[in-house]
């Protein structure tokens, strides 16, 4: 069995301290026929309301290996269920009704644990971001039942696309659990079908177009955006759009006032805010940020600045171990000590202003 994505986690760190910032997770929601509406679910805590949520790293992982053996033994089920019900039929008319109560009981086995794939990223590589990682509170198969619920009857197209990936979702996880190398590229073009689709389509009703580009939209995109790798999102074509807020990553970033008197224009992005929130921390999901990040910036030649920030306990206080392990991660994608490009990462302070010259390159190992 592979490394799984929940092992890099320090032993015994508890997930319920995680889900503190809990913020903006979607919710879309049917008022009427054919009327539909995306709201926030306001601050929330998913550790203190869900009594499966997992609470150690320990426990992740014994969930996600259940997960796991639970489908295939599902789908063992179902397939000798279904056998045993063509010779019942075939051979013992009296007893067909019993078994078609087996296959039903199996095959509602099956979508139970078919369930459970998402939000246990069955089929992710381990400490790396893509289409089949995810947690409990963010995972494919959860936002693209928001893509189907919020398109009304006329986007046909994006149901299909939706429809089609969200049918084959799950044996897609089992095929990559198998190392089959081609199950992440198609699903990650599926994805990007159902964006393209979304991006060409408009409701049929006037009232609901403005809602639609303003809001319904640029949250979906940026949802489904959200759980390509690194190196399949494209680029933008202005910093702004990189700016984020609410589940599952806030990430707040501008360009400055002042202007490169050679060039005429800014020459540096500024770096204001950057959170994973909740049971997402861990999984390869900043390191897939932060590297789009460095590419946009790489790509319009600029630098990137902002202060090394680790958080804290409830009291404010930051622990060495937490600088140290965030200026390291900076540093593997680029960054340095302003002022001192030559300061071992180990060494920079908390509250620091760190820089990434424009083309620094990377060697990110995912891990935030």
């Amino acid at each position: 069995m592979r490394d799984r994505q929940y092992e890099h986690r320090p032993r015994g760190v508890p997930l319920r301290g995680l889900c503190d910032s809990w913020g903006d997770l979607y919710a879309v929601l049917v008022s009427s026929p054919g009327q539909r509406e995306i709201a926030s679910t306001g601050q929330h805590d998913i550790a203190s309301t869900d009594p499966n949520f997992p609470t150690t790293a320990e426990e992740a992982a014994a969930r996600y290996e259940a997960a796991l053996a639970s489908y295939t033994a599902a789908r063992s089920s179902s397939d000798v269920a279904e056998s045993h019900g063509r010779v019942w039929r075939a051979f013992h008319g009296g007893a067909i009704q019993k078994a078609e109560d087996d296959v039903a009981q199996a095959q509602s086995r099956l979508r139970r644990a078919r369930s459970a794939l998402g939000p246990n990223a069955v089929g992710a590589a381990a400490r790396t971001w893509g289409v089949f990682s995810g947690s409990p509170s963010y995972h494919l198969e959860q936002t693209l039942d928001a893509v189907l619920e919020a398109v009304d009857s006329s986007g046909r197209d994006i149901h299909d696309a939706a429809h089609e990936l969200r049918d084959v979702l799950a044996n897609r996880r089992m095929a990559a659990e198998c190392e089959d190398l081609e199950a992440a590229p198609a699903v990650t073009a599926a994805v990007r079908t159902v964006i393209a689709r979304l991006d060409d389509w408009e409701p049929d009703r006037r009232a609901e177009i403005l809602r639609w580009q303003g809001e319904v939209r640029p949250l979906l995109r940026r949802l489904l955006l959200e759980h390509l790798a690194s190196e399949d999102r494209p680029l933008p074509a202005t910093v702004e759009e990189m700016d984020r807020h609410g589940q599952p990553v806030t990430l707040s970033v501008s360009r400055p006032a002042d202007v490169d008197l050679r060039t005429g224009r800014p020459d540096e992005i500024r770096i204001h805010d950057f959170v994973v929130h909740g049971d997402l921390k861990g999984h390869g999901l900043g390191s897939a940020v932060l590297a789009h990040l460095c590419r946009w910036a790489d790509s319009r030649r600029l630098d990137l600045v902002g202060e090394l920030h680790s958080g804290g306990d409830q009291s404010g206080g930051q622990s060495a171990g937490q600088v140290r392990r965030l200026a390291v991660w900076y540093s593997r994608h680029g960054f340095n000590a302003q002022g001192q490009p030559g300061l071992r990462a180990e060494l920079w302070a908390d509250g620091a202003p760190i820089r990434r010259p424009a083309g620094a390159g990377w060697a990110a190992s995912a891990g935030l």
